[in-house]
C-alpha cells in the first residue's frame, strides 16, 4: 500500500514539533475541574519555561512593603530509560512564581524567577535566591508554583553566543526528548527561609 507523501510529511512535521515543546496548565478550581488562564510552555531549544496567560500585578510606589526573601534549591534526578546516543547532555530549566497568586484571572503580585543548568551524572542542581515585593490582594492567595523542564540534547558545536553547546540549546545540538512538570500552588515559604525540593524525572 502506498502512503500519500503529503500526509507522511505532515505527520513527520507534527512529530518533530511535539519533540521540541510541551505545554502544561494549572487548575483554577479543583472542585469544578476547570483550567484557568495560566499555562506553561517548555522551549527546550532555548532552555526556557515560558509562563503564558500570567500578568504581574504592579503595586503603588508610595506603599511601603517589606520584601519577602528566601532561597529555593531544586534537585532534579534524571532516570534515562530511553536510548540516548553517547555524548547526550541533559538540560534542566526551573521556573518559580511566588507571591499573591490569583489563578482565576492569572494575576500574580510578587515575582517570576528562572534558571537553568546542565546535569552532572544525571543530576541537576538549580538554585534561585529571591526577593519579592508582594502587594496585598483580597482576590488572591499567597503561594508558589514550580515548573521543571528537562531535555536530552545530542551533539552540537559551540553556539554563536560563545557558550558551549551544552549550555546553549540552540548551539547546534538536537533535542531528542523532553519532559515538563508543573506543580500545584504550594504554600509560600516563611520569610528568609531556604526551601529544598527534589524532582524525579524519567526520560
Amino acid at each position: 500500500m502506498r502512503i500519500n507523501q503529503t500526509l507522511l510529511a505532515g505527520l513527520c512535521l507534527l512529530a518533530t514539533a511535539a519533540m521540541y515543546g510541551q505545554t502544561a496548565s494549572v487548575q483554577r478550581n479543583p472542585k469544578q475541574n476547570k483550567l484557568g488562564p495560566m499555562s506553561f510552555s517548555y522551549d527546550a531549544q532555548h532552555d526556557q519555561i515560558v509562563p503564558n496567560g500570567i500578568q504581574l500585578n504592579a503595586h503603588a510606589a508610595n506603599i511601603n512593603i517589606t520584601p519577602t526573601t528566601g532561597r529555593i534549591e531544586v534537585t532534579v534526578n534524571i532516570n534515562p530509560q530511553s536510548h540516548f546516543d553517547k555524548g547526550t547532555k541533559f538540560h534542566c530549566s526551573l521556573l518559580v512564581i511566588g507571591g499573591e497568586i490569583d489563578t482565576t484571572d492569572g494575576v500574580v503580585g510578587g515575582g517570576i524567577e528562572t534558571t537553568n543548568s546542565v546535569a552532572k551524572k544525571d543530576t541537576c542542581t538549580l538554585t534561585i535566591p529571591y526577593s519579592w515585593t508582594i502587594p496585598p490582594d483580597s482576590g488572591a492567595s499567597s503561594g508558589m508554583i514550580l515548573a521543571v523542564g528537562v531535555s536530552a540534547v545530542q551533539g552540537g558545536e559551540p553556539g554563536h553566543s560563545g557558550h558551549d553547546a551544552e549550555w546553549n540549546g540552540n548551539g547546534g545540538g538536537m533535542v531528542v526528548r523532553t519532559s515538563l512538570q508543573v506543580g500545584g500552588v504550594e504554600a509560600l515559604p516563611p520569610n528568609g527561609s531556604t526551601t529544598s525540593i527534589t524532582f524525579e524525572i524519567v526520560l
